[in-house]
């Protein structure tokens, strides 16, 4: 869908969901449909399906309902994190009890025993955190599904003007591209609050129109 403009991107909705998706008289189709356009797959998907770590995985539903799929088990991976520390936390707390009371009656013989069982029980809390969780535990971020590593940063302007000044003004301006013109009588203001979309067919000289 990134190659299509509004018009075609709802007439391809509107005809996969008539012929082949959910709405369509016959089920002895499958369509399988790659888009970033959250709205398409929301009205045309059926299934979604997952690649993550190497692994595929069928959610039933449109992209909406695999969003609050996913958000219910990161949700729910955070809670056992958080029960898990709990655990471990009370485990240790009264391994050191046992110890001081060890070292109160002294019993070397007991405080070894402990020691070698704090040791076991470290290790084991470790090695589940790290299949649960990712390495360490603190992968905690990868297994929600969050790209870290996206940043989006715009640079601050040299020039600031002030919010009365207009940043563009036409009136009856005609554009054109070499010798050939693409807009006629154009009347446009812009000031520094404004945020425009550009919208038109394919074709009718969008991206000529920002070049």
């Amino acid at each position: 869908t990134n190659h299509l403009d509004l018009h075609g991107v709802l007439w391809l909705q509107e005809h996969l969901r008539r012929e082949w998706g959910a709405d369509a008289a016959k089920k002895d189709r499958i369509v399988v449909v790659v888009s970033h356009d959250r709205a398409f797959l929301d009205a045309c998907a059926t299934d979604v399906l997952e690649i993550y770590d190497c692994k595929l995985r069928n959610f039933p539903g449109n992209y909406s309902s695999y969003l609050e799929r996913v958000a219910d088990e990161q949700r729910l991976l955070l809670l056992r994190k958080t029960e898990a520390e709990k655990e471990e936390k009370l485990a240790k707390k009264e391994i050191s009890n046992m110890k001081k009371k060890a070292r109160e009656h002294a019993d070397d013989k007991k405080v070894r025993q402990l020691k070698s069982r704090e040791k076991k029980m470290e290790k084991a809390f470790k090695l589940s955190s790290m299949r649960e969780f990712g390495k360490d535990g603190e992968d905690i971020v990868t297994k929600l599904r969050e790209d870290g590593t996206l940043r989006f940063r715009f640079p601050e302007p040299d020039v600031m003007l002030p919010e009365s000044a207009n940043l563009l003004e036409m009136d009856g301006a005609c554009i054109r591209q070499g010798s050939t013109v693409i807009l006629k009588k154009v009347t446009l203001t812009l000031d520094p609050q404004s945020r425009v979309a550009i919208v038109g067919g394919n074709g009718a000289g969008k991206s000529t129109l920002m070049r």
